[in-house]
């Protein structure tokens, strides 16, 4: 039996780290030239490649919670699928907001070609896979970030955010794949097999406050910005980036702007940290779940302050909100009169 994304957490096998390879970004990777290979990757490359190839489906989608590397296993798989399949042209491209930024084609006999030029993209890409088409080989495209449409001219992975657009696009061809947060022990290990300068407790601590997202919890560099005010900044590295988070939380006023993050109506970047993705054992679905015990906490001192000017409509949203039981339990804790879930 195929072990599935969770199980494969559980595998003791070494720390690896691997070589970034020349591949365009949706964003500029900011971890150096190597990066950490999660022992989740060998499962979806697999998963990806076999219904691909054996199963011929022609689009995949890559999704989950953002931070957590998605961009990172597209290069990862570019790498690996052109070393496993020299036979196949490979076209990885980078989008932003549905719009091509960079190309690059990797075709069988020949050298790599990029271009970042608008107006010279669309032209390579197409003028590539023409060429493939007529040489008899197949082509696959990998995507780092949604694009407009779904290609007809080759089969296509996409890496993305939870891009509502995109996957209601996709919705019917049932092949998206949920990634999962990091863990504590994977984050600890990265931090180890990269030589990054934290310690595994320092790695705890931002883990117990933005929960499995590595681009914060593997984060070193401190803005120069902050570097002046001194202390602040040596008590603790995570201040900014905790900060931010603190506001995202307090910015949740109203009992509809907590109904639309717990229904995740509102799929915005602050948002997105406060509320993860947990994908079940086949990572074909997901459900949600608060990023950590941190946000968990400002979220319910956040419901408590509602509750004293609004209480009737927050009473309405935490009676049906997914996550919801977790900031009744919080509140009732807590001692206060806050609303319960109604029957």
């Amino acid at each position: 039996m195929a072990e599935s994304p969770r199980q494969i957490h559980r595998i003791h096998a070494p720390p690896h780290v691997a070589r970034l390879p020349c591949v365009p970004f949706e964003w500029q990777f900011e971890g150096g030239e190597n990066f950490y290979v999660r022992k989740c990757y060998n499962w979806f490359y697999s998963a990806v490649e076999k219904i691909l190839l054996k199963k011929g489906e022609r689009c995949v989608t890559i999704t989950g919670t953002p931070g957590i590397g998605k961009s990172v296993f597209y290069a990862y798989f570019c790498d690996r699928f052109r070393q496993q399949h020299p036979d196949i042209c490979v076209i990885a491209m980078s989008f932003s907001e549905t719009i091509v930024t960079e190309a690059v084609v990797f075709m069988p006999g020949d050298k790599p070609k990029s271009t970042a030029v608008p107006g010279c993209i669309e032209p390579l890409v197409d003028e590539t896979s023409s060429e493939a088409e007529r040489q008899g080989i197949e082509v696959l495209f990998l995507c780092d970030g949604a694009p407009a449409r779904q290609r007809r001219d080759g089969d296509m992975v996409v890496f993305t955010t939870p891009d509502p657009t995109w996957l209601r696009h996709v919705r019917k061809n049932a092949n998206t794949y949920y990634m999962p947060v990091w863990t504590l022990v994977e984050l600890q290990e990265a931090a180890r097999a990269l030589g990054l300068p934290l310690t595994d407790e320092q790695v705890e601590t931002s883990y117990e406050i933005f929960g499995g997202d590595a681009r914060f919890c593997l984060k070193t560099r401190i803005p120069h910005e902050f570097i002046e005010q001194g202390e602040r900044v040596v008590a603790g590295r995570e201040f900014p980036d905790r900060d931010d988070l603190m506001a995202s939380i307090q910015s949740i006023t109203t009992p509809m702007q907590l109904r639309n993050l717990l229904s995740l109506n509102d799929c915005s970047h602050a948002n997105s940290r406060l509320v993860h993705y947990v994908p079940d054992q086949h990572g074909r679905k997901a459900a949600t779940c608060f990023a950590s015990p941190f946000v968990l906490q400002k979220l319910t001192e956040q419901v408590l302050k509602m509750a004293r000017y609004d209480s009737v409509k927050l009473k309405q949203v935490l009676a049906v909100a997914v996550n919801a039981d977790d900031l009744i339990e919080r509140a009732l804790a807590m001692n206060t009169t806050e609303p319960t879930r109604t029957s």
